[in-house]
């Protein structure tokens, strides 16, 4: 059992100095400046067919329902603009309270119900005006907030 173990750790010794001596091959071949500039050369050429086989990765993608680098990278930027409108709304809305005496969430004395229907109220009057304010509180009357 013991020359298991130690036949494991030997391996495992030649094999991490194998991958040393083999990434200071590639670092060194990669800092010679002939190859720095035939790789600039070529990615000229390159650069073209590999904008074209994005393309049709994402032709791919809508076919076959995955999300592609771009997909994601849009998301990304959605929830970050999310998260900014979430904030300038949290911001709003405290604000709004601290303008607003009236408005007393933590007043034990009226009902939930009371206070939802008097914070809609005043959250309709501040974002709309006049007949807007009615319409989207009828439609929001409709709906369960």
């Amino acid at each position: 059992m013991a020359k298991k173990r130690d036949a494991y750790y030997e391996l495992k010794k030649h094999g991490t100095n194998a991958e040393r001596r083999i990434n200071k091959k590639i670092q060194d071949s990669l800092n010679k400046k002939e190859i720095i500039e035939l790789a600039s050369l070529y990615s000229n050429q390159i650069a073209p067919q590999i904008k074209k086989n994005q393309d049709n990765i994402e032709m791919l993608s809508v076919a076959l329902n995955f999300p592609t680098k771009r997909d994601i990278a849009n998301i990304a930027k959605m929830t970050v603009q999310l998260e900014e409108k979430l904030d300038k709304l949290d911001e709003t809305l405290a604000s709004l309270f601290q303008n607003n005496p009236q408005i007393n969430m933590a007043n034990n004395t009226t009902s939930a119900e009371e206070r939802r229907k008097r914070l809609k109220k005043i959250l309709l009057t501040s974002l709309f005006s006049g007949d807007n304010a009615n319409e989207m509180g009828n439609l929001i009357g409709k709906a369960k907030i």
